[in-house]
């Protein structure tokens, strides 16, 4: 049987038609084919490939086997009264040899400022969507802040509209007839409960964060701070959006990591929240039949290997090498 190497194929080693992934002398490891992959946004940074996937598509191996490390951040939810909740942000390693599919999870969407006294709907954000490596792993999508009716005067049908979603990381509860509940977090942290006791400002919740939780405000104040993001590979990611608020001056800031702040005095809306950060939107102003929430931020999965080290310090071996060759073959013919 044919043993065939190199040609127009040089990262390749075949016997017969089979492909050779390695060639061992012993136990020895003596020769495996470079690896080589494409797909997302690469760059290179301290002694890193990274493959950034702002939306979904597929991780190609063209070559070789590679320990690889991955990050996996699902979308966040929308703001509706309470800020959103962020999505989930996993990590860990693998061995690959082949392709990998790879799913960016949407951005939740603010609640829906519709509705009135007599039609209660609910108008709570909803979750971001789940991010994935297929067969490796994924993460979950984030819960939306509270709800609360369309406006001053209405209340929402049994109470479960003012209530924080429940996700990665929970939504905040709104504070309109009653306080809104604090969603809770599957793997994150819950968002913050609203807190209507105190009367105006009526000032609702923070999103949770992977951070930390979403902040339940004081009687009389602003809305609450969304939950803290956490930082992986020098970025951060998947902050709680800010709680709104019906008063001057009174809108929660988001957590971080590009999370939303929220509207206040029932005139400005909720902030988006920035995209691939996984973060929480921002909520309304207090007021859902003129303000509204942001819409959360959509996930984001980075993969990322050791480069071998070809260093200009090698390089500057070489052509020291070949000048010391040069001026030896001078010396002699002088």
């Amino acid at each position: 049987m044919s043993i065939i190497s190199g040609g127009n194929e040089p990262n390749k080693i075949r016997v017969g038609t089979q492909e050779v992934k390695a060639v061992y002398a012993g136990t020895n490891l003596v020769w495996r084919p470079k690896f080589t992959a494409s797909g997302g946004a690469i760059t290179d940074s301290g002694g890193y490939r990274y493959h950034t996937f702002n939306s979904s598509g597929t991780f190609v191996v063209t070559a070789g086997e590679k320990q690889i490390e991955y990050l996996i951040v699902g979308g966040g939810g929308g703001g509706s009264f309470g800020g959103g909740g962020a999505g989930a942000v996993v990590q860990g390693s693998t061995s690959v040899s082949s392709s990998l599919s790879i799913t960016v999870g949407k951005a939740g969407v603010k609640g829906d400022p519709q509705g009135n006294k007599d039609n209660y709907i609910d108008n709570r954000g909803s979750n971001g969507g789940d991010s994935s490596i297929t067969g490796v792993a994924s993460a979950s999508g984030g819960g939306g802040g509270g709800g609360g009716g369309s406006g001053h005067n209405t209340r929402p049908s049994a109470g479960t509209y003012k209530n924080g979603r429940n996700g990665a990381c929970g939504g905040g509860g709104a504070a309109w007839w009653g306080d809104g509940t604090a969603g809770q977090g599957s793997v994150g942290f819950n968002g913050g409960a609203g807190n209507d006791t105190g009367g105006s400002p009526y000032p609702s919740a923070g999103g949770g964060g992977m951070g930390g939780a979403g902040q339940t405000p004081p009687n009389g104040s602003s809305g609450g701070i969304g939950g803290s993001p956490i930082t992986v590979w020098g970025k951060a990611y998947a902050g709680g959006g800010g709680g709104g608020n019906s008063g001057q001056s009174g809108a929660g800031s988001g957590g971080g990591a590009g999370a939303g702040n929220a509207g206040s005095n029932g005139q400005t809306n909720g902030q988006d929240a920035q995209p691939n950060t996984g973060s929480g939107g921002g909520g309304n102003g207090g007021n859902a039949a003129a303000t509204q929430g942001g819409n959360g931020g959509s996930g984001v999965v980075v993969i990322r290997y050791a480069t071998p080290v070809r260093s200009a310090v090698k390089e500057a071996l070489k052509r020291k090498a070949s000048q010391n060759e040069n001026a030896e073959e001078e010396g002699h013919k002088a």
